[in-house]
């Protein structure tokens, strides 16, 4: 599929959108450093993930995406706020 769809925006063409990265979760209740200690999952083995993605020739909207990796079927979209991004390098 050609198109993305953006909170403020609507559908839009893929083109205006920019990957910008895998984001990493947590699991509920897990300590933080045992989190850090485990290795990371192989993007082969992944089923399902969310990413960061920004409207860049658009609104300029970070976007969390959810993903299905087998189709690369958009399974959800949504804002990331401000608040969201700090502390991960972004801004």
């Amino acid at each position: 599929m050609n198109q993305m769809f953006c909170p403020n925006c609507g559908h839009c063409r893929k083109s205006e959108f920019v990957f910008c990265g895998v984001i990493a979760q947590a699991a509920a209740g897990s300590d933080t450093a045992l989190w850090e200690s485990r290795p990371v999952t192989p993007p082969r083995a992944m089923k399902v993930r969310d990413e960061r993605w920004i409207h860049q020739y658009g609104c300029a909207q970070w976007i969390r995406v959810t993903r299905d990796l087998r189709n690369k079927e958009v399974l959800k979209v949504y804002r990331i706020e401000r608040s969201e991004m700090r502390g991960e390098g972004d801004l």
